[in-house]
């Protein structure tokens, strides 16, 4: 028999140790075969992780590939332990027909990630939509919905036709993924002095309290499967946690930012700080603490949104919002599980096991025999300090600029293709 390509030993798995190995970018066995292999890496120590999912990215490339694009976020992402991203569709063309849908596969493609594309609903292309499902195609992580601005997406305001997507969705059993805030609850401009310091004021949290609302009225009556983005507020996951209580088909992701920093940062942070929905409040970390606890939030999605210095260094009112997250979601993750905040087990759960069992990648994902080989290898006695300059995304800034963290992606293995990510961070 040929020699394999990976062997893992001492992997701990369930409290058993045994060894893993990968051949042919499948992981061919678990147990106490071993085999000879071009890699052997010794995981004495270390946290082996069925590969990250993370269901809330945003590639940017086409015409934003100043940006970013998927070679420098496959890169980003890589070193992160991400594995397989779904993208997002508030492209420059968005995503909202075949032709576009085309542009961004083809775009995909130069990276060397797993991932799944989302379609863009509008108030009008419903009967596009409909076209590319009868395909039945397997790259395609759901429908996104967004009720207000942010950057490029066009804005679904009809609730009408918000219902015609929620049918949509039911009849071709595909998850209908929300951005909540309703445009309408958003403040003018004249209302408030425009700085970042108002950010939580001006979109204020009625706006995805509101539009939460509709959506879990609409998903009541119609039964589809309903995902919450980037859920922020203490209000939202009261709601959300009701639905489940009643057996509601709906999903619940935070993202990082949401859960480890508030809006006191923003004075010292500026435009790096701006994002949507914005930083809430300290009650509102707690909220998502407990709902992470109780198991009412099922992912965390890190919302990587890059974008250009100069779109950041700008007056408040010109500034986009986002920022990059896709390598520090891990490390962040993994310091609050060194601090005893959270289990090791439930880190898995957010970062992996709940996404895949969402969108159905079992297959892809998983630390089984017969499974593709796509792993998250963590050391978590290693430690770093944050810095924006260091990404290997095109967005050099973070808000978590200067945060020490212990636990780091030292390996990730995506489609069975080993990287050394400790050697990535130690050239950067």
């Amino acid at each position: 028999m040929k020699q394999a390509d990976i062997l893992l030993v001492n992997v701990e798995i369930e409290d058993v140790v045994s060894n893993v190995v990968i051949r042919d970018n499948v992981i061919e066995s678990i147990g106490e075969k071993s085999a000879d292999a071009k890699e052997v890496i010794d995981c004495r120590k270390l946290w082996v992780f069925p590969g990250v999912i993370d269901p809330h990215v945003h590639m940017r490339d086409l015409a934003q590939s100043y940006k970013e694009d998927w070679e420098s976020g496959s890169a980003a992402a890589i070193r992160g332990g991400v594995t397989t991203v779904f993208d997002m569709p508030n492209n420059v063309p968005p995503i909202i027909n075949t032709e576009n849908l085309e542009l961004k596969r083809k775009a995909a493609r130069k990276g060397k990630l797993n991932y799944l594309l989302y379609l863009g609903a509008t108030n009008s292309n419903r009967d596009e939509l409909r076209r590319i499902l009868d395909g039945e195609p397997d790259d395609i992580a759901g429908i996104k919905v967004f009720l207000a601005a942010s950057s490029t997406n066009e804005i679904m305001d009809n609730v009408k036709e918000l219902r015609r997507i929620f049918e949509l969705g039911k009849e071709y059993n595909r998850i209908i993924t929300v951005h909540t805030e309703l445009q309408k609850f958003i403040a003018p401009r004249y209302k408030y002095p425009l700085k970042i310091e108002n950010h939580n004021t001006i979109r204020d949290r009625k706006a995805a309290i509101t539009g939460l609302e509709i959506c879990l009225t609409l998903a009541r009556n119609i039964g589809n499967k309903l995902y919450i983005a980037h859920v922020s507020t203490v209000e939202e996951l009261e709601m959300i946690r009701k639905e489940k209580a009643i057996g509601q088909n709906i999903y619940c992701e935070i993202s990082p930012h949401h859960l480890l920093l508030d809006e006191t940062i923003c004075p010292q942070m500026g435009n790096f700080a701006k994002v949507n929905p914005p930083l809430r409040t300290k009650d509102d970390n707690a909220a998502l603490w407990e709902a992470i606890s109780d198991y009412t939030v099922d992912t965390i999605g890190s919302d990587h949104a890059p974008h250009h210095l100069k779109e950041k260094k700008c007056a408040y009112s010109s500034a986009l919002s986002g920022f990059p997250g896709l390598e520090t979601t891990v490390p962040l993750l993994a310091t609050c599980v060194n601090k005893g905040k959270l289990s090791k087990g439930r880190m898995v759960d957010l970062l992996s096991r709940k996404a895949a069992y969402i969108f159905g990648l079992n297959k892809m994902n998983g630390l089984k025999e017969g499974n593709a080989a796509n792993l998250t290898i963590i050391d978590p006695a290693g430690t770093d300090t944050i810095s924006g300059m260091k990404n290997l995304s095109k967005a050099k800034y973070t808000p978590f600029e200067g945060r020490k963290t212990k636990g780091q992606v030292v390996y990730t293995i995506v489609k069975g293709e080993l990287f050394k990510c400790e050697e990535r961070r130690k050239k950067v």
